[in-house]
């Protein structure tokens, strides 16, 4: 269970990057 949560929310930071690359390069700074 907790091997799977972790790579759905691994999976969806790499999409959400993938989207919103300006977006995650302001909040890293």
């Amino acid at each position: 269970m907790a091997s799977e949560i972790g790579l759905k929310s691994d999976y969806f930071r790499i999409e959400t990057k993938k989207k919103q690359p300006h977006t995650m390069n302001v909040v890293k700074g």
